[in-house]
């Protein structure tokens, strides 16, 4: 997504909270052969969709760099510590 790729990936684990379909890129249900197909060859048939779909998902991913993600930890940790302390008070 970085780097400006389309994405075609499966609805497992964290990816639907990432991608949203038609919006970052192509999702299609786990295990669903069928479905990876379609997806692939729509984006085979429609490289200018595929390319608008890329631009939003290197937008998007700007959301997830690891300075972020260390930030957003960081301050849960800091929430649960305070928290924590409170209670045993």
């Amino acid at each position: 997504m970085a780097h400006g790729v389309p994405v075609i990936a499966s609805n497992t684990s964290g990816i639907p909270e990432i991608i949203q379909h038609d919006v970052h890129g192509i999702v299609f249900p786990v295990g669903d052969s069928q479905a990876l197909k379609a997806a692939l060859l729509d984006a085979l048939r429609n490289p200018t969709k595929m390319r608008q779909l890329a631009a939003a998902a290197a937008v998007c991913v700007k959301d997830f760099s690891e300075e972020k993600m260390i930030s957003r930890t960081m301050s849960v940790l800091r929430s649960l510590a305070e928290r924590s302390s409170r209670t045993r008070r």
